[in-house]
């Protein structure tokens, strides 16, 4: 037999038309077909474009019963000019064969398309501006901008401005409502509040973004800084896009997450929310499109209440490596009203940080890279480990030597499974330290080399915690079961400085001068 140099996948299409196909996409956007069941197609042979300028299509959730009316400026007066406009509503993709436009989806259904004479009056840009920064089954769409008069009563002082103080109809009427990206609505920005994009090459200073406030003030180039009690503002795009646009820092902003547009910022790499009075989700799809992003940073301005169905941060773009929800300080702390809404998405991190979060259920829904720098949770109180950790890390590879898994500077951290043996292999530290720890599951498998190696070894810190005696005991005894057999030892089991103190005894005490003997730095009480 040969030897296999790659991985072959054979598709078979049972459509007689071609069809677009996401191998490795997200199946949480709108944009997915990975698992779509269901075919459209519209029609359009007796369409001849004669005075229309707007393409409209009904869409709505699966389950939902209305459907909504969303629309989008139609530039190009042709089949695939309708294609190229519907698929930018990022309600899914749509293609055409002859004169029939197809589309597949399996969350979405969709209904009539029309065309008509639109011109964007100020109401159809307040509806084109909502359907597209607040997609349809996102969670702000269904728990904080609910219906277009909300949105409206948020946003239209910003398009208003945008308009009446720019030539953004015109670049509306040529590239879509894309041009438009809302920073704020109603509220007040910080009194240090500044938005700071940076590029790669400037483009020329007519095509540069323009920044628009509530007092209409109008400021083209890559910095921004609101005047005192300014409120809605947006960023307009000349040329159609920020593809020049690399790093985006918002400081002291009051602006929600919403809907990146990879067409728009192709290269964004580096996100930045800093003391951010808006809302915090992605779910839905908010950034997930964008292929270039690799680092997301946010931390709020103060203490607030996450309200139940608000899933938060739920991130999940593809090329994301670090994750960052801690600020210069100890942030203000987040509550969370049902504490299964804590999400921090499916894609992999190497760089975690998330801190002040209370009440969150943390099931370690990432996935496992095998190149983890540093997953740190600190000062997040009443955290729940969920019953997904236990065995997530049984095949971790340690590709990244001095992988730190931490969770600590907290109270009350609890355990929802202690019947499922834990095992959790590709550490070189697991530290649980500082957290109100008062139990631990059984030990199945803790070894930083188990999938890579002979040897054992593991620095497990548990100091500071409320370990009772009879839990030191047991882990102690599971640690000297599991490192038998192994080529060599190294590491530090530390159980010191329990409340109350948790000498071990017994067969806990047998145990830890068994690991002593065999190379490992034991620390107890």
């Amino acid at each position: 037999m040969g030897a296999n140099t790659g991985i072959s996948v054979k598709f078979t299409n049972n459509f007689n038309r071609p069809i677009r196909v996401e191998v490795l996409g997200n199946g949480a956007s709108n944009m997915s077909q990975v698992g779509a069941d269901t075919s459209y197609e519209w029609d359009l042979s007796s369409e001849t474009f004669g005075g229309v300028d707007t393409i409209a299509i009904e869409v709505r959730r699966s389950g939902q019963i209305a459907y909504e009316t969303l629309f989008t400026g139609l530039s190009d007066l042709s089949i695939s000019g309708c294609v190229e406009a519907l698929s930018s509503l990022n309600i899914g993709y749509f293609e055409a064969q002859g004169s029939i436009i197809y589309a597949l989806n399996k969350d979405l259904e969709y209904g009539e398309i029309s065309l008509r004479l639109g011109t964007f009056v100020p109401t159809n840009t307040y509806q084109a501006a909502y359907n597209f920064a607040v997609p349809v089954g996102s969670v702000l769409r269904n728990e904080t901008y609910t219906s277009q008069s909300i949105f409206d009563a948020e946003y239209a002082g910003a398009i208003n401005n945008a308009v009446n103080n720019t030539n953004a109809l015109s670049w509306i009427q040529t590239y879509g409502i894309r041009v438009l990206f809302l920073l704020n609505g109603t509220g007040t920005n910080d009194a240090l509040a500044s938005v700071v994009l940076t590029t790669g090459a400037p483009k020329a200073p007519a095509l540069q973004p323009i920044f628009v406030d509530s007092n209409g003030v109008a400021t083209q180039g890559y910095s921004y800084t609101p005047l005192a009690g300014a409120t809605g503002g947006c960023i307009v795009f000349p040329s159609g896009d920020a593809s020049e646009v690399t790093q985006m820092v918002l400081t002291g902003m009051n602006v929600d997450t919403l809907f990146y547009d990879n067409g728009v910022w192709p290269n964004l790499a580096t996100l930045q929310y800093d003391a951010n009075a808006g809302d915090l989700t992605s779910a839905g799809g908010m950034l997930d499109q964008l292929t270039g992003l690799n680092t997301f940073t946010y931390y709020p301005n103060a203490v607030r209440t996450i309200p139940s169905g608000f899933t938060t941060p739920q991130i999940n773009a593809a090329n994301l490596t670090t994750l960052n929800l801690d600020g210069p300080a100890v942030v203000p702390t987040s509550t969370f009203t049902t504490n299964t809404d804590f999400n921090l998405g499916v894609e992999g991190i190497n760089n975690l940080i998330v801190e002040s979060y209370d009440n969150a259920y943390n099931d370690f829904t990432l996935a496992v890279t095998n190149n983890e720098v540093s997953h740190l949770y600190q000062f997040n109180d009443n955290m729940v480990i969920g019953s997904a950790f236990n065995t997530k890390y049984a095949a971790k590879l340690d590709t990244y030597a001095t992988g730190n898994l931490i969770i600590t500077s907290c109270t009350s951290l609890s355990f929802d499974d202690l019947a499922t043996p834990i095992q959790c292999n590709g550490w070189f530290r697991v530290r649980f330290n500082n957290a109100g720890l008062s139990n631990f599951p059984t030990i199945a498998s803790l070894n930083q080399l188990e999938n890579t190696g002979t040897a054992f070894a593991i620095n497990l810190i548990l100091n500071n915690n409320a370990l009772p005696v009879a839990v030191v005991n047991q882990i102690l005894i599971d640690l000297d079961t599991i490192t038998t057999g192994y080529t060599g030892y190294s590491g530090t089991i530390d159980l010191s400085a329990q409340t109350p103190s948790a000498p071990p005894s017994g067969a806990g005490a047998t145990a830890k001068a068994n690991l002593t003997g065999k190379g490992f730095t034991m620390i107890t009480d």
